[in-house]
């Protein structure tokens, strides 16, 4: 009886310090990004997104309707406008840090800065999903008593935005709000991350985007409407391709 006592006490020290081990993992700085990038689920397969963005700025209002098509897990995305008609024959192609702009009326598709606006003041960059987790590294780390709060630097010289400021919610582990910076720091735009819901397997939410340097009286609102798995060919991710793409597709 006394050995098995003994074995009983061994197996629950055993299994608390296995929880409090994982307890201590899963509170790392990094691998709270981590759990907020997970919550997309868009890092696994090819996806095509349907969104919509909204731009008001006093009594004037005006919309646009994008699809974003991810190749890849991400490896690869993008950019097309299904309205209004001046804007559907632009596209951006973004490849890791380097991005490409074409439109009617081009021989061949120029390199823009992931940082373009698309509309309103939607970049590239937020529109296909700045990866906090992979690309960028911690300079400082804080929590309050709501938030965990991670001062990032980009590792590439290259990425649209080579500073960030994340504000990460305790409860749920959910993206609340992003102040992206500039090099030097200054920032530059403020992402707020609102109406979290799910579609299909993905945890999303709308971003509210207001750029901090000028016309702060408007406001960029990007909404999900819809996503779903689409098989994709990196044929029509090439930047020479991109007048193709639409053929490509097929939609």
């Amino acid at each position: 009886m006394k050995s098995i006592n003994k074995s009983l006490i061994l197996l629950l020290a055993l299994i608390i310090l296995m929880s409090s081990t994982n307890l201590i993992y899963a509170k790392e700085p990094k691998d709270i990004i981590k759990l907020a990038f997970q919550k997309q689920n868009l890092n696994q397969d090819s996806y095509l997104l349907e969104m919509e963005c909204i731009v008001s700025e006093g009594d004037k209002r005006d919309s646009s309707s994008l699809k974003v098509y991810i190749y890849n897990g991400g490896e690869r995305q993008m950019v097309t406008f299904r309205a209004p008609k001046r804007l559907t024959d632009n596209k951006f192609l973004v490849i890791r840090t380097n991005t490409w702009m074409y439109k009617k009326g081009l021989h061949r598709p120029i390199r823009v800065s992931g940082s373009q606006k698309l509309f309103g003041d939607a970049g590239v960059g937020e529109t296909v999903g700045i990866d906090y987790y992979n690309d960028y590294q911690i300079k400082e780390y804080s929590e309050t008593e709501d938030n965990y709060i991670f001062e990032l630097v980009a590792k590439d010289s290259q990425t649209s935005y080579q500073q960030a400021k994340l504000t990460i919610s305790k409860g749920g582990c959910y993206i609340k709000k992003v102040i992206l910076k500039a090099i030097t720091g200054i920032p530059l735009k403020e992402l707020t991350y609102k109406n979290y819901r799910k579609i299909g397997e993905h945890e999303l939410a709308d971003i509210v985007i207001k750029n901090l340097l000028q016309n702060q009286d408007r406001i960029t609102e990007l909404k999900y409407i819809d996503i779903e798995n689409k098989k994709l060919s990196a044929k029509a991710f090439q930047p020479l391709m991109m007048g193709k793409f639409n053929l490509l597709i097929r939609d």
